[in-house]
């Protein structure tokens, strides 16, 4: 389950980094390690938790919102 916490965390950090308005998204897989010092350093951060509610309740990253 933290596993797909992190994943989830990893793709929305990284299309947040990469994404330009009226652009294509790229998304580019990085260290947990770096995706950690972004959501650390940044406040400009979005996480999305995509998992199912009771996933959710269960654990998530702090600030995260829940989508389902």
């Amino acid at each position: 389950m933290k596993k797909e916490l992190f994943l989830s965390a990893l793709i929305l950090v990284s299309a947040t980094l990469f994404a330009e308005t009226n652009s294509i998204v790229i998304y580019k897989q990085i260290p947990q390690s770096i995706a950690k010092e972004i959501m650390d350093t940044r406040d400009d951060i979005i996480i999305l938790d995509v998992r199912t509610k009771k996933e959710f309740d269960s654990g998530h990253i702090k600030g995260a919102n829940c989508v389902k």
